[in-house]
């Protein structure tokens, strides 16, 4: 299943919030800044569009010799981010779009590991529970750039709590922490699919 396909599947699920990227074109990316700010962001769409392109290419560099998949690289150029949300959970799939920090993460942010080119290891989003089984524990995901568990699989960290060792310190030894993770998925195409078909639960508390 393409992308596309995937993408087109989560905007049918209720509570899920898909946003935009510049490759949708100048016109839908205002859209949706008009639908953040409630004003008419004509005056800065062009340079959020620049900014949105060199983000991305920062993050490329930044991570060298590592390689981000092109699907995921396709993903922020298309969407952006998005989420879907439930009673018992949020999940967010982090990104650079005009709803960044509003529905999702964004890549840059304290929440997404801050060394991806120390470790091979790129944050990918997070599912914080609400009800249930893990009420008020989350799970972050991340792409294994560097095949320290399996190359482009999806690995994720997690339930934990306030009083567990937190995902970032996990993720750098990750083999010390053999109960603290599991590999959700081969790759970040599987890991999206894998998302609209749980509506963001993955394997946890189902």
């Amino acid at each position: 299943m393409s992308i596309k396909e995937t993408v087109d599947r989560i905007k049918l699920l209720p509570e899920s919030f898909v946003d935009v990227s510049y490759r949708q074109g100048r016109d839908e990316v205002l859209k949706q800044l008009n639908k953040r700010t409630g004003e008419d962001e004509s005056a800065w769409v062009d340079v959020f569009i620049e900014d949105s392109q060199n983000i991305i290419q920062k993050l490329i560099q930044k991570v060298t010799p590592f390689i981000i998949p092109d699907a995921y690289i396709y993903f922020l150029e298309f969407y952006g981010g998005l989420a879907i949300e439930s009673n018992n959970h949020y999940f967010s799939l982090f990104g650079i779009g005009p709803m960044v920090e509003e529905w999702y993460t964004g890549i840059e942010s304290d929440d997404a590991f801050p060394e991806p080119e120390k470790y091979g290891i790129l944050s990918l989003g997070s599912l914080n529970f609400r009800k249930g089984k893990y009420k008020f524990q989350h799970v972050d995901f991340f792409l294994d750039l560097a095949g320290v568990v399996q190359k482009h699989c999806v690995i994720g960290v997690g339930p934990w709590g306030k009083d567990d060792p937190n995902s970032f310190r996990i993720i750098k030894d990750i083999h010390a922490y053999p109960h603290r993770w599991q590999r959700i998925a081969n790759s970040f195409t599987e890991w999206l699919e894998l998302a609209a078909e749980t509506r963001g639960i993955f394997v946890y508390d189902r």
